[in-house]
């Protein structure tokens, strides 16, 4: 477990990439946006992929809808541990990367925010926001809204 400091700078790229996914939204997304935003937020991060509709972080990276499984009748955190396999102490290579809000929860029950694939050199590939980019990132660069705490787990 890593624990993420909240800073400006998270609060400025939760901005960037929301204008980047209004964008992808509206079909707008050309070089000129991705260029807009690599200048916001610097070069440390790689859009690899473009929107699909109605997916987001849980599908891209688990490859199943929350909703279509019947979680919401079943806490979320629950139904993401029926999914992955054991916590890890540290990021491996191909990992499940849990981003959790603990902010006045405890270690044991925190909200489970964002979720992502680790790359071979560390990074995280992840898609930002229902039919957002797919991005890969370094481990703490990320939006603010994404968590303060990620976690680690192997796969199924």
């Amino acid at each position: 477990m890593i624990e993420l400091a909240d800073s400006h700078e998270r609060i400025d790229l939760a901005i960037a990439v929301a204008g980047l996914t209004r964008d992808f939204k509206a079909d707008l997304y050309d070089e000129e946006s991705l260029e807009g935003f690599k200048n916001r937020v610097g070069d440390s991060f790689d859009v690899v992929g473009g929107p699909k509709k109605d997916e987001d972080c849980f599908f891209y990276a688990m490859g199943v809808k929350y909703r279509s499984i019947g979680a919401e009748n079943r806490g979320f955190l629950s139904w993401f541990r029926d999914y992955v396999g054991q916590e890890l102490s540290e990021i491996m290579p191909g990992c499940v990367v849990g981003y959790f809000d603990a902010f006045g929860e405890s270690d044991e029950n925190p909200q489970l925010l964002h979720v992502g694939l680790a790359t071979e050199d560390l990074r995280v590939r992840s898609r930002w926001g229902t039919d957002g980019p797919v991005i890969i990132h370094n481990l703490d660069r990320l939006p603010h809204i994404y968590g303060n705490q990620a976690r680690f787990f192997g796969r199924k």
